[in-house]
């Protein structure tokens, strides 16, 4: 069983629970933004309504502004602060109350968390470096 979130594409959304279903799996697709702290929420409970558990969660959305530090806007940080590191925390939080023994939380970072290869990403690289330390 197989629930994932989507913000924009949900032709994309049902192509992937297409190849659930192929595969013998049951799959749940959720419209829901990972910037907004109301929606993350929803998605994990509607995940164990419609499942009656949770084993995993994995954190995998994320956003990747490119630019120069000095163009950042307010909204750009607080945007990708949200998505990036916000979502990450109240996802995981959210989850930590139905994970059983054996649960899992996993938390996708990026290489440009440790080494920032070239300018233009500082911020997405500050944003990913937030996850190396979460541990629950």
């Amino acid at each position: 069983m197989f629930a994932f979130t989507y913000v924009n594409s949900e032709d994309k959304a049902q192509e992937i629970l297409s190849e659930i279903t192929n595969l013998g799996q049951r799959g749940f697709a959720i419209r829901a933004d990972s910037g907004d702290p109301k929606e993350i929420m929803e998605a994990v409970e509607q995940t164990v309504a419609e499942f009656n558990q949770l084993d995993i969660l994995v954190n995998n959305a994320g956003i990747f502004p490119v630019g120069p530090l000095d163009g950042v806007t307010l909204q750009e940080l607080d945007r990708t602060l949200a998505v990036n590191v916000r979502g990450v925390f109240l996802a995981s939080q959210a989850a930590l109350k139905y994970l059983g023994a054996g649960g899992r939380i996993i938390s996708i970072d990026s290489c440009f968390a440790h080494h920032v290869l070239k300018p233009g990403i500082s911020l997405y690289a500050m944003s990913k470096s937030a996850l190396i330390g979460t541990k629950t």
